[in-house]
C-alpha cells in the first residue's frame, strides 16, 4: 500500500470547498510553482500558456509563468493577443513537443516571444488532460539540455503531463468562476422584472454590471428611431462616436437592429463575425478606422408591437474578449429587458387609453345640459382642468352674421365674458395661433364650423392617430353645443336644430359605442344599486359569455372577495366626493377575478370611475378591466425559474437554503434535526467530455428521478449545479433514517442506465451532515455536508458521516472503467510484492501483495486511479477475487520451498462488504490450513463506515478459518484510537506520514509511541510503512517497532522474481539488510 509520488501539484483537497477567488489563486500559484520547478530542473525560460476557445477556434493567453520576472496575467496588454487555431495547428498537432529556432517563431507569437527571456530555440508543448486538449505552452529552451545524451526528453514528458493538469483545472475553475458572476447579472435582471422596477433603473444596473461582468471598456444602448440608432444616454459613455457602430446595417449594431438577431464579433479587423450558435456571419460589416473596438456583443431589445425598440452592445478595444456562452447569457439578458420594457409599454398604453375614454365620457355629460355659453365654457373647462390639466383656455364661438361679433369666453374663469377684438389684440394672431396655446380646435356642426377651442399648450400630449381622434370627438361634441344652444336662442330653427342635433348625438353616441366594441380592454358600466347596465362585446374574448349573459348574471360573475375589493374601493372614492367634491377615477388599478363559461377564475386589472347625474349625483360607475392571465402567468413562471433548476426544475440553492434555514428554526419547536445529504456524482465530468453535454444532461434529469424516487414524501431534493444534488431531511428524531436514504440512493444509482444508445454505470459520493446545537446556519451545515462528501469520495466508501475533511483522489474512474473491463479478462493486470521485515531479526516476515496495471497509453497506473473505476463500474468482486488467487499461489509456492512468510492482500472499503467476504471464505474453505494461516487482509480505517453485523458475521467466520486482519493506514482517513481499539486486527500498520514525520516532529514521535501502546495492549503487533531514510529506520529501531517496509529496504518486485531467488535454492534475498540499517545498543 505504501506509494512513492515523483512530483506533488496542488491537490483537489487544497482547492475545493474554498471561494472561487482563493481556490484560483491556489491554483494558478501550482501552475507558476511547476513552471519555476521546470525552469530550475528543465532549463525552460518561462513558459507562456495559451488556452483553446473550442467554439471559437481561438488561443488565448492564460499567463506567463515562471520567468525571471513576476508572472504576467493573460489579459495584460504586453502578453494579450489571440491566435487563430490554422495558425499553430501545425505545431501543435505534430507532437506532444515542437522545437523552434528563434528565426523560425511564427508571427502570431512574437508577443510571447517578447515577454520570454532572450532564446535561440523555443518549445511549443501541446497541453492536453485525459485526451482532450486544454491550449499548448511556449517557451525558451536550453537545447544542451535535450541531446540523445540526456534525460531531459522524458522528464519533459513528466512536467508536461503534470502541467496540462493543473492548467486544465485552473481554466475549468476560471470559467466557471465567469459563468457564475454572468448568471448573477442575469438573475438580478429577471427579478427587476418580478418586482416592477421601471425600465430606466433596470438599464441602468444592466450597464453597471455587464461593465464589470464582462469586462467591457464600454456598454452602449441605442435606441431604435424611424430605422436610425441613436445613443442613449443611460450608456457608460454617452459621447461614444455612435455612428461608427451603429449608423447603418453595415455596422454591427444596425445589423443587429435589422435582423433581430444577436451577434458576438471576436475580431471586427478580421470580419470574425458569429451568430448565437457561434456559426460565423456572412455580413458585410464595416470595421472601425477611428474607434478602438475589436470585439463586441450586440442584441436586439423587442417592443411590446415585435419590432426593435433598441440594441444593446458591449465593446472592448482587445479582439477575443467575448465567448459563445458569453452571448447566450447576455442575449437572455436582453430578453428580460424586452419583457420589462414591453410590460412598461402597456401599462402606459392602456392608462392613456382610460384617461382619454373618460375625457370623452365626461366631455358627453358637460356638453349634454349647456342652456347658454357660459354654462357650456365652465362645464368643459372644468373637464378639460380636471382631466388634461390645462391652466388657460377660450372657448370661441363664430358669429353668425356681419352684423354680430365672435363671442369668446374663458374656459378656467366662469362669466370672463370677453369681445373677439380685445382676444384677437392681445392673444389671436391673424386667428391661427396663439404664443404658448395648442393650435386652434375647430368645433363643428355637420359640415359647418361654429367656434373653436383654444387650450393652452399640454406638455404630455402626443400627437398619435388615438389623440387626435380624440380631439376631433370633443369638436363634435361641443359644436353640437353650441348648435344646440343657438337653436334654443332661435324659435324659428329650433324644431330644425334639436332635430339635427339629435341626429349628431346619435352619430357620436354610435362613434362612442364603436370604440367600446373595439377596444380590446372590457368596459363595464354599473347602475347605483350594483347592477350591470351595459358591458363591451370584447368580454367574450375573456369569459366565453355574451354581453347579454353577464348582463343576466349580475354581480354574481364577480368572485365573491374580488366584489367585496371593488366595492371597497368604489365607497372610497364616494366619501371623497361627498366629503371634498373630488370626481378622479382611482388612482391605481385593482385586482379582481371573473367566472368565465366553464366556471373556472379569470384576473382582471380593473380601474372605477364614478358616474355622475347632470345634477352632480352619483348615480353608477364605470369600471375599465383588462384580462392579465399572461402577465400572472409570466409573473408565476419567474417566480418559479428564481427558485427552481431549468433542467430538472427541482429546487436550486437559493430555494433550498431558504428551506433548509425554515427547517433549523422549525426544529427548535419539534425538539428534532434536519439532516442534509450532499450528493457527488463520481466521473460526472468524463461523460461530458467523452458523450456530450445532451448525454449529461440526460443522466442528469434520470439522477434526479432516481432520487426523487427513494426519499420520503416529506423530504426535499434540490440541485445546486453541475452535478452535485442535496437532499434534506427534516423531522429526524433517529439516526438512521438518513444513512438508510444514502444507501437507498447509492443503490439506485449503480442500476445501470441507457444514455445515448450506451449502457453506463456511475456511482455517486454522499456527505452526510445532521444539525445540532452547535450548528450556526443554513450554510454551515451545507459546508459540513460537503466536507463529508469529499471524505467519502476519498475513502471509496461512497457514504460518509460528520465533517471531516477528506481529500479527492484524482478521478480517471469514467476514462478507465471500459478499459478496465478488457484488462481484467485478457489477464493485464500484475501483482507485485513488496516484502515486509522484522526488525529484530532482519528477515522477510511477509509479504504484501500489491496490484499493478501497465496501461497501453497511460503506461504503469497505481491502484489510486483504478481501484475506484473498478468499484463504481462493478468490478470489486473480480480485482478481489484475481489478487487473492495470485497470493494462494505465492503461499504455495513458498511452502513447497520451505520458506514460511505470510502474504497480505488489501481489501477495498466497496471490497469490504459481504459479497466479496463471502466469496473469500468460499475459496478459503477448499483450502488446506496452511493456506488461511498465511493469508492477512489488509483494511482501513474507512472500512468503519461499511461495518455491519453482516460484516461483522463474517469477518468471525474467516478467524476461526486461521486468516488475520491488519489495520492499514493507520493515522489518516477517518482516524480514531477507538478504532483501533475496536476493530479485531492483529496487525497494525501506521502510515508513512507519522513515519516520515518522525525524526523531525516531537508529536509524530510521541502518537508512534502511543499507537504502540494501545496495540500491544490488545496483542497486535506493528509495522512502520514508507520508510525511505536510515533516520526513520533508526527511530523506528529506538521505539522498539516489529516491522518495517518501505523503499529504503526494497520496492515491489515481480513474482518471478520472487520465484527465481526461491528456486536457485539460495532462500529470498533483497538489496539492502536490516541489520545494516538498525543502529545496535
Amino acid at each position: 500500500m505504501a506509494e512513492r509520488s515523483r512530483g506533488m501539484g496542488l491537490g483537489d483537497e487544497q482547492v475545493m470547498g474554498a471561494p472561487f477567488g482563493t481556490r484560483i489563486g491556489r491554483l494558478r500559484d501550482a501552475v507558476s510553482s511547476l513552471a519555476q520547478q521546470a525552469k530550475g530542473e528543465l532549463h525552460l525560460a518561462g513558459v507562456v500558456v495559451y488556452v483553446l476557445d473550442e467554439e471559437l477556434g481561438y488561443y488565448r493567453p492564460l499567463g506567463l509563468f515562471g520567468s525571471d520576472g513576476p508572472d504576467i496575467d493573460g489579459d495584460d496588454d504586453q502578453l494579450y493577443s489571440i491566435l487563430r487555431r490554422y495558425e499553430v495547428s501545425a505545431l501543435v498537432s505534430s507532437s506532444s513537443v515542437s522545437v523552434l529556432s528563434s528565426d523560425n517563431v511564427p508571427e502570431g507569437l512574437e508577443i510571447a516571444k517578447k515577454c520570454l527571456s532572450s532564446s535561440d530555440d523555443y518549445l511549443v508543448l501541446d497541453l492536453r488532460y485525459d485526451g482532450v486538449e486544454v491550449g499548448f505552452g511556449f517557451a525558451g529552451v536550453d537545447p544542451a539540455f535535450f541531446s540523445p545524451d540526456t534525460d531531459g526528453t522524458g522528464a519533459l514528458a513528466w512536467f508536461i503531463s503534470r502541467f496540462s493538469k493543473n492548467v486544465s483545472s485552473l481554466l475549468e475553475l476560471s470559467n466557471s468562476k465567469r459563468s457564475e458572476t454572468i448568471l448573477e447579472l442575469s438573475d438580478s435582471v429577471g427579478s427587476s422584472l418580478i418586482s416592477g422596477i421601471e425600465s430606466k433603473e433596470v438599464l441602468e444596473r444592466v450597464v453597471r454590471g455587464a461593465q464589470r461582468v464582462f469586462k467591457a471598456s464600454e456598454v452602449l444602448y441605442f435606441i431604435s428611431q424611424q430605422g436610425s440608432l441613436t445613443i442613449d444616454p443611460i450608456s457608460s459613455n454617452p459621447s461614444f462616436q455612435s455612428e461608427a457602430c451603429a449608423e447603418t446595417s453595415e455596422k454591427f449594431c444596425g445589423y443587429v437592429a435589422e435582423t433581430k438577431k444577436s451577434i458576438l464579433v471576436g475580431d471586427l479587423k478580421a470580419s470574425e463575425i458569429f451568430d448565437i450558435d457561434g456559426a460565423s456571419v456572412a455580413a458585410s460589416v464595416d470595421g472601425l478606422s477611428n474607434v478602438d473596438v475589436r470585439s463586441a456583443m450586440a442584441s436586439p431589445i423587442i417592443g411590446d408591437q415585435g419590432g426593435v425598440q433598441g440594441v444593446l452592445c458591449v465593446v472592448h478595444p482587445k479582439p477575443g474578449m467575448f465567448r459563445r456562452g458569453d452571448l447566450k447569457v447576455f442575449e437572455g439578458i436582453c430578453t428580460k429587458l424586452s419583457g420589462i420594457l414591453q410590460r412598461e409599454s402597456l401599462i402606459t398604453s392602456f392608462r392613456r387609453q382610460v384617461r382619454e375614454l373618460e375625457l370623452v365620457r365626461r366631455m358627453s355629460i358637460a356638453t349634454s345640459g349647456a342652456e347658454s355659453f357660459e354654462i357650456l365654457a365652465r362645464e368643459v373647462g372644468q373637464v378639460l382642468k380636471e382631466e388634461l390639466g390645462i391652466s388657460a383656455g377660450y372657448l370661441m364661438v363664430d358669429s353668425k352674421d356681419e352684423l354680430s361679433s365672435n363671442i369668446v369666453l374663458s374656459l378656467i374663469e366662469p362669466g370672463n365674458y370677453l369681445g373677439f377684438e380685445t382676444f384677437v389684440e392681445d392673444n389671436l394672431v391673424e386667428g391661427k395661433f396663439v404664443e404658448g396655446y395648442e393650435s386652434p380646435i375647430p368645433l363643428v356642426f355637420g359640415d359647418v364650423v361654429v367656434g373653436r377651442l383654444i387650450i393652452a399648450r399640454l406638455e404630455d400630449a402626443n400627437p398619435t392617430s388615438e389623440w387626435i381622434n380624440i380631439l376631433q370627438t370633443i369638436s363634435h361634441q361641443v359644436g353640437a353645443a353650441i348648435a344646440n344652444i343657438e337653436a334654443l336662442s332661435s324659435s324659428a330653427e329650433a324644431a330644425k336644430l334639436a332635430n339635427l342635433s339629435a341626429q349628431v348625438a346619435h352619430r357620436e353616441a354610435e362613434k362612442i359605442q364603436a370604440i367600446t366594441d373595439t377596444v380590446r380592454d372590457v368596459i363595464i358600466v354599473f347602475s347605483g344599486d350594483g347592477n350591470i347596465e351595459y358591458v363591451t362585446p370584447s368580454i367574450r374574448d375573456i369569459t366565453g359569455l355574451s354581453s347579454e349573459e353577464v348582463r343576466n348574471l349580475g354581480l354574481r360573475i364577480i368572485e365573491s372577495k374580488s366584489r367585496v375589493r371593488l366595492f371597497g374601493e368604489i365607497r372610497v372614492m364616494m366619501e371623497k366626493y361627498e366629503a371634498d367634491g373630488l370626481t378622479e377615477p382611482s388612482n391605481q388599478a385593482i385586482e379582481v377575478e371573473i367566472f368565465n363559461q366553464s366556471g373556472g377564475l379569470v384576473p382582471l386589472e380593473v380601474k372605477v370611475a364614478l358616474l355622475h347625474s347632470t345634477d352632480g349625483r352619483v348615480e353608477g360607475f364605470v369600471a375599465s378591466a383588462r384580462d392579465i392571465s399572461e402577465r400572472k402567468q409570466l409573473e408565476e413562471s419567474l417566480r418559479h425559474s428564481a427558485h427552481h433548476d431549468p433542467l430538472t426544475g427541482l429546487p436550486n440553492r437559493r430555494f433550498l437554503e431558504q428551506r433548509l434555514s425554515d427547517a433549523l428554526v422549525k426544529r427548535i419547536k419539534t425538539s428534532t434535526e434536519a439532516a442534509l445529504l450532499f450528493i457527488d456524482l463520481d466521473g460526472f465530468k468524463r461523460i461530458n467530455d467523452t458523450l456530450g453535454h445532451e448525454a449529461g444532461d440526460q443522466v442528469l434529469l434520470e439522477v434526479a428521478e432516481r432520487i426523487l424516487a427513494c426519499i420520503r414524501p416529506s423530504d426535499m431534493v434540490g440541485r445546486l449545479g453541475g452535478d452535485e444534488f442535496v437532499v434534506l431531511i427534516e423531522g429526524v428524531a433517529d439516526g438512521w433514517i438518513p444513512s438508510t436514504i444514502a444507501r437507498r440512493i447509492t443503490e439506485s444509482l449503480e442500476q445501470p442506465m441507457k444514455i445515448a444508445e450506451q449502457k453506463l454505470k456511475i456511482s455517486a459520493s454522499i456527505g452526510i451532515a445532521v444539525s445540532s446545537t452547535q450548528t450556526n446556519d443554513a450554510s454551515d451545515l451545507l459546508r459540513r455536508a460537503d466536507a463529508a462528501m469529499y471524505g467519502a469520495k476519498r475513502s471509496g466508501t461512497h457514504i460518509a458521516v460528520g465533517d471531516e475533511s477528506i481529500a479527492l483522489p484524482s478521478d480517471n474512474s469514467l476514462l478507465l472503467a471500459p478499459e478496465l473491463h478488457r484488462a481484467l479478462d485478457n489477464g493485464e493486470l500484475e501483482v507485485f510484492y513488496q516484502p515486509i521485515f522484522s526488525v529484530a531479526s532482519g528477515k522477510v516476515v511477509g509479504l504484501e501483495a500489491l496490484l499493478r496495471w501497465k496501461h497501453i497509453k497511460l503506461g504503469w497506473t497505481p491502484p489510486s486511479d483504478f481501484v475506484p473505476a473498478g468499484d463504481s463500474s462493478g468490478l470489486s468482486l473480480g480485482l478481489a477475487r484475481l489478487v487473492l488467487t495470485r497470493a494462494i499461489s505465492m503461499i504455495k509456492r513458498l511452502k513447497k520451498e520451505g520458506a514460511n512468510p505470510w502474504v497480505s492482500v488489501n481489501y477495498s472499503p466497496r471490497q469490504f462488504a459481504v459479497n466479496c467476504l463471502e466469496d473469500l471464505y468460499s475459496v478459503l474453505i477448499e483450502e488446506e490450513t496452511f493456506v488461511p494461516n498465511s493469508l492477512i487482509v489488509e483494511i482501513t480505517e474507512t472500512s468503519v463506515l461499511t461495518w455491519t453485523s453482516e460484516v461483522q458475521s463474517w469477518v468471525e467466520r474467516l478467524r476461526l478459518l486461521g486468516v488475520r486482519f491488519a489495520l492499514d493506514d493507520f493515522g489518516t482517513g477517518a482516524s480514531s484510537l477507538s478504532n483501533l481499539r475496536d476493530l479485531p486486527v492483529q496487525l497494525v500498520k501506521i502510515d508513512k506520514v507519522f513515519v516520515q514525520g518522525a525524526p523531525e516532529q516531537v508529536i509524530d514521535g510521541a502518537i508512534l509511541a502511543a499507537i504502540m501502546m494501545m496495540a500491544r495492549a490488545k496483542g497486535a503487533e506493528i509495522v512502520g510503512e514508507g520508510v525511505e531514510t536510515l533516520e526513520q529506520m533508526s527511530v523506528l529501531s529506538e521505539i522498539g517497532i516489529d516491522m518495517v517496509q518501505g523503499f529504503l529496504l526494497q520496492e515491489p518486485v515481480t513474482q518471478e522474481e520472487i520465484t527465481k531467488s526461491v528456486l536457485d535454492g539460495s532462500g529470498i534475498h533483497f538489496s539492502i539488510e536490516v541489520d545494516d540499517l538498525v543502529v545496535s545498543d
